[in-house]
């Protein structure tokens, strides 16, 4: 069987089809960052790298499964959280340095990220172990625990809580939903502020038109809707709308709006990048061992 076509089976194992998984996996992920946004007051490029700085300053625990494990619901002290250096976090999540260091200004400006001794970034543990962090964490366990519902095609009331603890479910989601927009990046521009308006963009059409495809006219929004939707200034909503445009990932509508590519789902990339989405999200399903959700690990 193709790889394409055990994604497919993969992603029927999860209780939906493969587009249905990534256009959930776009869902969750923007909502996401929008919680945390809304709380830290930050734009969603600036969210994502007080996230990546945070996952970054623990890389060394979470990816060592005992420590994981052991690690549980509690917060690293400030001596045992690796500090990481802005040139990695800017190449790692696609980012120019000069955007990088602007974003992590408003940081700092914050009090949300600290410079270390030895000049690397680290998140204080002060700031995860306050009320709106425990809030966050709150909501996102809820998100959650929707989200993997929704991917068996279940509602969310009344089913089972994740067993996973609360804070080692966040750092587990975090990951993920880095690792996502990561290889969206990699998919879409090697840009992550083109790439965010890229998902804001179809996330506002699959708002607006639920159902596309068919014989109905394609649907189309406007680069407004995505600028708010990421916080971010029209202006450079626009600019990256354009780049998109340059890509062949969206075009302009006959009103003026903005539309996706015709042929988008039938490119390669596109097929490449359904079946990485799939394979993470099966892997997310999996690490957080939610009571009605051992079947997916079959």
């Amino acid at each position: 069987m193709s790889r394409s076509g055990q994604t497919a089976v993969a992603a029927e194992a999860l209780g939906v089809g493969e587009f249905e998984t990534a256009r959930l996996a776009r869902k969750y992920v923007l909502d996401c960052v929008n919680l945390v946004a809304q709380t830290i007051q930050q734009d969603h490029v600036t969210t994502l790298l007080f996230l990546a700085t945070v996952t970054a300053n623990i890389s060394h625990v979470t990816h060592n499964a005992v420590l994981a494990d052991s690690l549980g619901d509690q917060v690293p002290a400030d001596d045992q959280r690796r500090p990481v250096s802005l040139y990695a976090l800017a190449r790692t999540y696609h980012l120019s340095y000069e955007t990088a260091r602007r974003h992590l200004k408003k940081l700092m400006e914050a009090g949300l990220v600290v410079r270390a001794p030895d000049q690397g970034l680290r998140v204080p543990a002060a700031v995860l172990t306050g009320p709106a962090v425990a809030d966050i964490v709150l909501r996102h366990h809820e998100l959650t625990r929707a989200f993997l519902l929704a991917l068996q095609g279940k509602d969310a009331r009344g089913e089972p809580p994740i067993m996973t603890p609360r804070l080692q479910a966040a750092r587990i989601t975090t990951e993920y939903f880095l690792t996502f927009l990561r290889i969206s990046a990699e998919t879409i521009s090697k840009d992550l502020v083109t790439t965010l308006v890229c998902l804001a963009i179809t996330q506002a059409l699959t708002e607006q038109h639920p159902v596309m495809g068919g014989d109905q006219e394609r649907p189309s929004t406007t680069v407004l809707a995505a600028a708010r939707m990421l916080n971010l200034p029209y202006e450079t909503a626009r600019r990256h709308a354009h780049k998109l445009i340059r890509l062949g990932f969206c075009e302009r509508a006959e009103t003026g709006k903005i539309r996706l590519g015709e042929d988008l789902k039938t490119r390669d990339s596109t097929r490449a990048y359904l079946a990485v989405t799939v394979a993470e999200t099966i892997r997310l399903a999996q690490r957080l061992r939610p009571a009605d959700l051992a079947a997916v690990a079959a």
